[in-house]
């Protein structure tokens, strides 16, 4: 039963994006081949946006240090 209102929910989301996009079925088809092949690429890309993830992270910890310090010495 979960499954056949899975599949009836996935079939609308479908129709409603070729609604949407009026775009025909086959178009609707290559997206979602286009969106798999995404799907397999996400380990390689999900690597770099956590790498530069962190990278960003760690510059914003060292402006946010930075300017605490030259606060505290402001201070004194």
């Amino acid at each position: 039963m979960f499954n056949a209102v899975l599949k009836r929910s996935a079939m609308g989301i479908v129709s409603d994006i070729e609604k949407t996009l009026q775009i025909p079925r086959l178009g609707t088809a290559l997206l979602a081949i286009l969106f798999g092949a995404l799907l397999l690429m996400i380990p390689w890309l999900l690597n770099y946006l956590i790498a530069i993830g962190m990278i960003v992270w760690g510059i914003s910890e060292a402006v946010k240090a930075s300017n605490t310090s030259k606060s505290s010495s402001s201070a004194k």
